[in-house]
């Protein structure tokens, strides 16, 4: 396996993580007031948008050739990093503890 099918798999191991988690979330808000729903709406909407675009980075290293997907990481790092602290703020702003 090379490093980057091997980095290709971690990233898409972590996704799930955050999807349910933002899962998670989705269920959290239905059982909240509906200003607090709407609230928790918003969140996993953003969330969402994160994840569409760390999937698309994804697939832009699934789709780089041997030489190019290294440089690419950097982009994939930056999408990663941003929806990870985005979960955890959604986590913590709605005082739920997010299991890592």
């Amino acid at each position: 396996m090379t490093n980057r099918e091997a980095y290709k798999q971690k990233l898409e191991a972590e996704l799930e993580v955050v999807e349910a988690k933002i899962a998670q979330l989705r269920a959290t808000a239905k059982s909240k007031s509906a200003d607090a729903q709407v609230e928790y709406n918003r969140r996993v909407e953003q969330l969402e948008e994160k994840l569409d675009a760390a999937k698309a980075r994804l697939g832009e290293i699934a789709d780089a050739t041997e030489e190019t997907w290294e440089s690419m990481k950097a982009g994939v790092e930056s999408a990663w990093t941003s929806i990870t602290e985005s979960v955890k703020e959604a986590f913590t702003d709605s005082s739920e503890t997010p299991k890592s």
